[in-house]
């Protein structure tokens, strides 16, 4: 019978979650609970995400206050097309008349129609990041529909 070889020596065991921080995710800094913190940043924490083809650009702020806005259209200048450009602003006009609380239209000095949405999160973790996120593109869609149908100009 043969002799099995040594055992290797053991190696100190060292626990896989130790320290307030379990990593970093863009941004933030992930702790054990899944929330989420700026990773040494001053101020206002900002991402972006493309949907529609749109950059939609999020603030995360102090006391979990999260803003969300995408643009959404271009009002058609007069010179450009005078008919679509009244149907248009009818249309934006229409939008901040009978939007949702939290939502907002605004319109630029250069034409460009912006939605935006500002809620405060009950805990800032990646899951309600991603579901207030998921909730404004869903909230803002038919606004999207309405400036499109009407003549709106995509945004570039």
């Amino acid at each position: 019978m043969t002799a099995l070889p040594p055992s290797p020596p053991p190696v100190a065991s060292v626990p896989l979650l130790s320290g307030p921080v379990l990593g970093r995710l863009g941004p933030f800094e992930v702790g054990h609970d899944g929330a989420l913190s700026p990773s040494g940043a001053n101020g206002p924490v900002r991402f972006a995400f493309l949907w529609r083809e749109r950059r939609v650009q999020a603030e995360l702020a102090a006391e979990r206050r999260l803003r969300l806005s995408i643009p959404a259209a271009r009002v058609p200048y007069t010179a450009e097309q005078a008919a679509r450009r009244s149907s248009v602003l009818t249309a934006v006009l229409a939008l901040r008349a009978g939007r949702e609380a939290e939502l907002s239209a605004v319109l630029s000095p250069s034409h460009e129609v912006r939605l935006e949405w500002r809620v405060t999160l009950e805990a800032t973790t990646a899951s309600r990041l991603v579901a207030a996120a998921t909730r404004f593109v869903l909230a803002v869609e038919p606004y999207l529909q309405l400036l499109e149908e009407e003549g709106a100009i995509p945004p570039a």
